[in-house]
């Protein structure tokens, strides 16, 4: 049985999130014209050096889809969609006796970000 006291805040639930809804659009909200949002290097028809301090982050970037790929898993038989997958250390324990040995090379790979961008080449942690 829904009471009198909750029918009144789900009513003011409502009308504070009609009212968030109106003070969100400038136009309704009676601002006057709304200024457009920078929308990278080539607004106003002109192939110009990227905005990076007042243009969104998203206006550079390509549409993509989300949660495409997998996740990548640990060892070779876990890979994802990618052929990606995480590789488990092996420690040295005859070069230091008693302890935990590791030695990690920065090297430069080629890998696939998102399944619908090419593949990049960036550093990355070997063993």
């Amino acid at each position: 049985m829904i009471t009198y006291r909750t029918m009144m805040t789900r009513w003011r639930f409502g009308l504070m999130l009609a009212l968030l809804c109106l003070m969100s659009v400038p136009q309704l909200a009676g601002a006057g014209t709304a200024l457009s949002i920078p929308t990278g290097p080539y607004s106003h028809g002109v192939n110009t050096v990227p905005d990076y301090y007042t243009t969104a982050n998203w206006a550079n970037s390509p549409p993509l889809a989300k949660f495409v790929d997998t996740l990548p898993g640990l060892t070779a038989g876990n890979q994802n969609n990618l052929q990606q997958y995480l590789s488990v250390g092996k420690p040295d324990i005859t070069s230091y006796p008693g302890s935990d040995y590791y030695e990690i090379d920065l090297v430069e790979f080629r890998q696939r970000m998102h399944s619908d961008l090419p593949a990049t080449t960036g550093p990355t942690t070997g063993t």
